[in-house]
Protein backbone atom coordinates (compact mmCIF):
# COMPACT_ATOMS: atom_id res chain seq x y z
CA UNK A 1 0.00 0.00 0.00
CA UNK A 2 1.82 3.64 -0.61
CA UNK A 3 0.42 6.80 0.96
CA UNK A 4 -0.72 10.02 -0.64
CA UNK A 5 2.37 12.86 0.66
CA UNK A 6 -0.28 13.90 3.31
CA UNK A 7 -1.42 10.28 5.13
CA UNK A 8 -0.42 9.13 7.52
CA UNK A 9 0.20 5.42 7.77
CA UNK A 10 0.29 2.97 11.39
CA UNK A 11 1.87 -0.59 11.69
CA UNK A 12 0.08 -2.29 14.69
CA UNK A 13 2.85 -4.31 16.24
CA UNK A 14 1.44 -5.83 19.37
CA UNK A 15 -1.57 -7.75 20.01
CA UNK A 16 -2.86 -5.22 22.42
CA UNK A 17 -1.76 -2.43 20.10
CA UNK A 18 -4.64 -0.21 18.87
CA UNK A 19 -5.09 1.92 15.78
CA UNK A 20 -4.86 5.92 16.53
CA UNK A 21 -7.84 6.97 15.04
CA UNK A 22 -9.44 10.71 15.15
CA UNK A 23 -12.46 11.12 16.74
CA UNK A 24 -14.04 13.45 14.78
CA UNK A 25 -13.24 15.29 11.37
CA UNK A 26 -11.74 18.35 12.50
CA UNK A 27 -9.94 16.45 15.44
CA UNK A 28 -6.49 18.26 15.81
CA UNK A 29 -4.16 14.82 17.19
CA UNK A 30 -5.28 10.87 16.40
CA UNK A 31 -5.59 9.08 20.06
CA UNK A 32 -3.29 6.65 20.84
CA UNK A 33 -4.15 4.22 23.29
CA UNK A 34 -1.97 2.14 25.96
CA UNK A 35 -1.14 -1.69 25.22
CA UNK A 36 -0.87 -2.46 28.89
CA UNK A 37 -2.10 -1.74 32.22
CA UNK A 38 0.29 -0.30 34.82
CA UNK A 39 -0.24 2.12 38.05
CA UNK A 40 1.23 5.55 37.99
CA UNK A 41 1.62 6.42 41.49
CA UNK A 42 1.39 9.98 43.10
CA UNK A 43 4.29 11.72 41.64
CA UNK A 44 5.79 9.61 39.52
CA UNK A 45 6.13 8.67 35.96
CA UNK A 46 5.93 5.84 33.76
CA UNK A 47 6.66 4.81 30.43
CA UNK A 48 3.53 3.04 28.50
CA UNK A 49 3.83 0.74 24.97
CA UNK A 50 1.21 1.35 22.46
CA UNK A 51 2.35 -1.19 20.02
CA UNK A 52 2.07 1.53 16.96
CA UNK A 53 4.49 2.64 14.50
CA UNK A 54 3.89 5.71 12.90
CA UNK A 55 4.86 6.33 8.95
CA UNK A 56 4.63 10.50 8.47
CA UNK A 57 5.29 12.60 5.95
CA UNK A 58 8.37 14.15 4.73
CA UNK A 59 8.45 17.21 6.13
CA UNK A 60 6.43 16.99 9.22
CA UNK A 61 7.00 15.42 13.06
CA UNK A 62 4.54 13.95 15.24
CA UNK A 63 4.13 15.64 18.34
CA UNK A 64 2.99 13.84 21.15
CA UNK A 65 0.31 15.95 23.53
CA UNK A 66 -1.73 14.99 26.41
CA UNK A 67 -4.99 14.45 26.82
CA UNK A 68 -6.93 17.17 28.62
CA UNK A 69 -9.42 14.70 30.09
CA UNK A 70 -6.52 12.63 31.78
CA UNK A 71 -5.26 16.15 32.61
CA UNK A 72 -8.20 17.88 33.98
CA UNK A 73 -9.49 14.63 36.11
CA UNK A 74 -6.41 13.01 36.85
CA UNK A 75 -3.49 15.32 36.88
CA UNK A 76 -1.91 12.78 34.09
CA UNK A 77 0.63 14.75 31.67
CA UNK A 78 2.77 13.93 28.55
CA UNK A 79 6.52 14.22 28.27
CA UNK A 80 8.43 13.58 25.41
CA UNK A 81 6.53 14.24 22.88
CA UNK A 82 8.81 14.15 19.30
CA UNK A 83 8.47 11.43 16.96
CA UNK A 84 10.18 12.29 13.92
CA UNK A 85 8.93 11.05 10.71
CA UNK A 86 12.10 9.13 9.61
CA UNK A 87 11.31 7.46 13.46
CA UNK A 88 10.63 3.82 12.84
CA UNK A 89 10.59 1.94 16.53
CA UNK A 90 7.20 2.07 18.59
CA UNK A 91 5.87 5.12 19.79
CA UNK A 92 6.04 5.14 23.59
CA UNK A 93 4.52 7.50 25.93
CA UNK A 94 5.92 8.80 29.14
CA UNK A 95 3.04 9.91 31.27
CA UNK A 96 3.66 11.87 34.55
CA UNK A 97 1.00 11.68 37.59
CA UNK A 98 1.14 15.17 39.26
CA UNK A 99 -1.39 14.45 41.88
CA UNK A 100 -1.50 13.33 45.40
CA UNK A 101 -3.18 9.36 44.77
CA UNK A 102 -2.16 6.37 42.48
CA UNK A 103 -3.84 6.53 38.73
CA UNK A 104 -4.39 3.20 36.71
CA UNK A 105 -3.78 3.19 33.15
CA UNK A 106 -5.79 0.07 31.41
CA UNK A 107 -5.41 -1.69 28.11
CA UNK A 108 -7.20 0.22 25.22
CA UNK A 109 -7.22 3.57 27.66
CA UNK A 110 -6.64 7.32 25.14
CA UNK A 111 -3.47 8.29 26.93
CA UNK A 112 -2.22 10.79 24.59
CA UNK A 113 -2.30 12.93 20.86
CA UNK A 114 -0.10 12.36 18.45
CA UNK A 115 -0.68 15.96 16.56
CA UNK A 116 1.05 15.87 12.71
CA UNK A 117 2.95 19.26 12.32
CA UNK A 118 4.60 21.07 9.16
CA UNK A 119 7.84 21.69 9.97
CA UNK A 120 11.35 23.51 8.28
CA UNK A 121 14.30 21.60 7.40
CA UNK A 122 16.26 24.29 7.09
CA UNK A 123 19.97 23.99 8.07
CA UNK A 124 21.46 25.65 10.72
CA UNK A 125 24.51 28.25 9.94
CA UNK A 126 26.32 30.60 11.94
CA UNK A 127 25.49 34.34 11.55
CA UNK A 128 28.90 36.98 12.09
CA UNK A 129 28.58 39.75 14.60
CA UNK A 130 28.38 42.45 11.29
CA UNK A 131 25.06 40.12 9.96
CA UNK A 132 23.66 39.67 13.85
CA UNK A 133 24.23 43.71 14.20
CA UNK A 134 22.75 44.44 10.87
CA UNK A 135 19.50 42.70 11.55
CA UNK A 136 19.25 43.97 15.03
CA UNK A 137 19.17 47.47 13.28
CA UNK A 138 16.64 46.23 10.53
CA UNK A 139 13.95 45.60 13.64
Amino acid sequence: MSLSPTDIGFYISSPHGKMPERKGSQSAGFDIYSAERKTIYARNRDLFHTGVHAILPEGTYGRIAPRSSLAVNFGIDVGAGVVDSDYTGEILILLFNHSEHPVTINIGDRIAQLIVTFISNGMARPFSEAEWLDRQEKK
